[in-house]
Order: structure tokens, then sequence, then C-alpha cells
């Protein structure tokens, strides 16, 4: 309801993988560096569906940041502002006021220990075959999303359009690809999806179900939708935590200015905080103001 709706993607080349075999475990290829939960983590960089890595309490970014930061550094390098962040990952922050204030990172970790674990996790990474070759992520901000909903009359297709564009990224490399998708929204076909974001190019059906759909894009995309592919596919996993850290770092940004102008509880954006925190800031809040901050439902 508040903040922008941020879709994440990374891409990896894994050297011993060869048409054919299984979907490569890079979280057992990487198993010395990286874990699947915190619980049994044991120091190591935890990457999971970022839904069950976001704390409550201090410190809530933790884990979040630490998986971005230290599994992406092939990519991202080493950015000590929100904004270089944004800016290795293609992110276009919309221009409203409480948007505009660069904050460091990291959060809720400090840069040594970052450093560190970027420095081994990439060492564990190349020793396994595993090189990052992509890092994006689609944010949609409040103006935009409203525009999208106009044209398109649901969030889902706003969610659709930007899946789009990661997937033209994706399936633009002239090397064989294979693309993992969480599913949208309980469906299970997603031919138009892949027309819409790849016309004119040759597309066919592999398999449609409810477990998982499969589709071939020309000569060297498959594209394979699943629910939950979080769970099961690290590229998925940290890609969700890309979007997920994004989104609170954005979060982070508008928090601090609306706490200047009142003294109000933060929001983390979703429809029931929001609407707390939309009473709570109604005295300094122009009609203006809330048109253009509310992404409709």
């Amino acid at each position: 309801m508040l903040g922008p709706l941020c879709v994440g993607m990374t891409t990896w080349r894994v050297e011993d993988w060869a048409e054919g075999d299984t979907a490569p475990d890079i979280w057992d290829l990487v198993r010395s560096r990286l874990s699947r939960t915190v619980r049994e983590s044991r120091g190591r960089v935890v990457v999971a569906d970022s839904k069950k890595l976001k704390r409550s309490g201090a410190n809530p970014l933790l884990h979040l940041e630490r998986g971005v930061l230290s599994c992406l550094h092939g990519v991202l390098g080493a950015p000590r502002t929100d904004a270089a962040l944004f800016g290795a990952l293609g992110i276009e922050v919309e221009s409203h006021p409480w948007y505009r204030a660069e904050h460091a990172i990291p959060v809720d970790n400090d840069e040594t220990t970052i450093e560190l674990d970027a420095n081994a996790t990439g060492l564990a990474m190349r020793r396994a075959g595993v090189t990052v070759t992509d890092a994006r992520c689609v944010s949609i901000g409040e103006s935009a999303f409203n525009e999208l909903l106009d044209r398109f009359g649901t969030k889902s297709a706003c969610t659709a359009h930007a899946l789009g564009i990661l997937l033209r990224r994706a399936m633009s490399s002239s090397y064989p690809v294979r693309i993992i998708c969480d599913g949208q929204g309980g469906r299970h076909a997603y031919m138009d999806l892949l027309e819409a974001a790849r016309p004119g190019h040759d597309i066919r059906v592999l398999e449609e179900s409810n477990r998982r759909s499969r589709y071939a894009v020309d000569a060297n995309a498959v594209v394979m939708f699943m629910p939950e592919a979080e769970e099961a596919h690290f590229p998925v996993a940290i890609a969700s935590m890309i979007a997920k850290y994004c989104r609170e770092l954005m979060m982070r940004r508008f928090n601090a200015y609306w706490g200047e102008r009142i003294e109000c509880r933060p929001t983390a954006g979703y429809v029931q905080d929001a609407r707390r925190w939309l009473e709570d800031v109604g005295p300094v809040l122009t009609d203006a103001e809330r048109t253009t901050m509310v992404r409709r439902m």
C-alpha cells in the first residue's frame, strides 16, 4: 500500500552443469559458506525465502543484508550507500521528496564483517565453479504502479510487467539459459506473460500443471514457473532477498523523511500498518501527498 513493488533477479553460471542435468544445488555446492536456515547456519551466510529472514526487534535486516552484500559482491562491488546499491541493481527511484535522502549501508552489519563474508564466500564459490553473472531489481514506485493499475487493471498484472522486464534481460544472453521463477498467484499458464515479454519469438509449452509450468523460448532458453521456488532454488531465494532488502531500504528513507515532519511510529508499508500510519500522520499530510504515496489496491 505504501512504498514500491520490488522484484529481483539473479543469474549464475555453474561450470559442471550440462544440458539434461537436474538443476544445480548451489547451497550444496557451496555448503561450507552457505546455509538454508538461520538455525543451522553456524556462522555461515543464510540464503532463504526473504519472508523468513527479516527479524523483529533489533537489527531486523541482519540476515537479508549479509546475504545480499556478501553473495553478490562479484557484481555489486561494495556499495556504501543505498543509492550506490540501487544504481548497481538498475533501480530507478521515483523522485518523491520522501525518497531523496541517501542513507549509508550496511545498516545492521559492520563493513568488516561484510567484507570478510564476501571474500570467503566468493572464494568458496570459485572453488565450486559457481559464478554470479548478474543481479537486478525492478522497483515500481507508487506513481508508476498506479499508472500500470489503470492500464492493466490488477496488481498481478503489475507484477507480471516487472517480471517481463527481467525475463527480457535474462533471455538476451547468447548462452543457453535455464530460468526459474516463483509461481504467480496460483496460476499455472504463463504463455501470455512470455509472449508479452518476448513478442515475435518462438515460445512452446513443455508442461503446465499445478506443480510446475515449463516453456521453451527460441532455441536457447527454458523458463519454469513453480510455487515456492525460493525454497528449492538458490538463485530465486537470493533474488527474493534483493527485492526485500531494497524495499526495506526505501522504506527507511520514507520513514526518516516523515519522522522529521511529525512524531510517529515507522511503517513497513503493508496494508494494515499503512492504514494505521496514514491515520497517525493525517495532521501533516496533504491530499496531494496522500494520493501520490498510496499504491491503490
